[in-house]
């Protein structure tokens, strides 16, 4: 019994050491963004990555694009599958999982399965980039041709990209 509970206790260490060591990075934020051909998607994102092993993933993101022609689009991310965090300041996040596409038309709203791209630039000062928060998203049903894209600067909100080593 004593070397069950010795053997449990040095595991249940080690994975404290691990969780200890590692660092949690991500993105977070909400608002407001503005593509080029003036479609504006209103997003909230929370999504996390904690660098332990195996790595913990986690969080969700949600964004609603008006388009032209009446159509709505709402893309709905279901399971986290990568996040990485980069860039020269730290500020880019890039994740991906599944997600669900809907499409709303006047003649009513089609459901897709698929996969979800998303990468968001966190302006900071002294970083190189245009002055504003950034969101790009990319949907895709693999093995077929559908696929929707929108990128935009943040007009209202905030995205906030972070590293937290855990010491």
């Amino acid at each position: 019994m004593l070397k069950k509970s010795f053997l449990v206790g040095g595991v249940l260490g080690i994975c404290a050491l691990a969780l200890a060591a590692g660092a949690l990075l991500g993105a977070r934020g909400q608002g407001v963004a503005r593509s080029e051909d003036q479609r504006e998607a209103t997003f909230r994102l929370q999504v996390t990555k904690l660098t332990s092993d195996p790595p913990r993933l986690g969080g969700d993101f949600v964004i609603d694009v008006n388009g032209r022609n009446a159509r709505h689009v709402a893309i709905t991310l279901r399971k986290l599958r990568d996040l990485q965090v980069g860039g020269p300041a730290r500020n880019v996040c890039e994740f991906s999982g599944a997600a669900v596409m809907r499409v709303a038309t006047p003649t009513g709203v089609q459901t897709v399965e698929g996969v979800l791209e998303v990468r968001v630039l966190d302006h900071r000062e002294g970083s190189d980039d245009s002055g504003r928060d950034q969101i790009r998203v990319g949907f895709h049903r693999p093995g077929t041709e559908i696929r929707y894209e929108f990128a935009g600067a943040v007009t209202r909100g905030d995205i906030d990209v972070f590293v937290r080593t855990r010491d």
